[in-house]
């Protein structure tokens, strides 16, 4: 059986405009307690904002990025798989490109939600259950 990205649980995911404040980006992220922000301009995906990127873009240049942009430290055009895709070439994505956070997109380019190992693993637990 083939199961689309769509049909997981993709969604609520924690999104941010781009002109959004790291130190606000980051005070979302705890209070939401995730580990990725989907940077959004209107329903459109602009990049992604991750744990990684805190490391390696900002935690030693604090607090010269405290009031910058999150755009200025996100990672642009993250890889993504469309909700209509198969889990199977979701975690292909996932397995190529590194990357634990991967967006998930409807096929008008709109942000369906995100998808992430714990979503996958949920799924394939429940999946082996049956």
């Amino acid at each position: 059986v083939e199961v689309a990205v769509g049909d997981l649980d993709i969604s609520p995911q924690a999104t941010c405009a781009p002109d959004t404040p790291f130190w606000m980006a980051l005070r979302i992220m705890a209070s939401e307690d995730v580990a990725a922000l989907l940077v959004v301009d209107g329903k459109h995906l602009m990049g992604i904002f991750t744990k990684r990127d805190i490391l390696m873009r900002a935690a030693l240049e604090w607090p010269e990025v405290e009031e910058r942009p999150i755009a200025e430290l996100m990672t642009t055009e993250p890889d993504f798989v469309y909700e209509t895709e198969s889990i199977a070439a979701a975690m292909c994505v996932m397995a190529n490109s590194g990357c634990r956070h991967v967006p998930v997109l409807h096929l008008d380019d709109t942000v369906a939600g995100l998808l992430y190992p714990l979503r996958l693993t949920e799924f394939i637990s429940e999946f082996l259950k049956e």
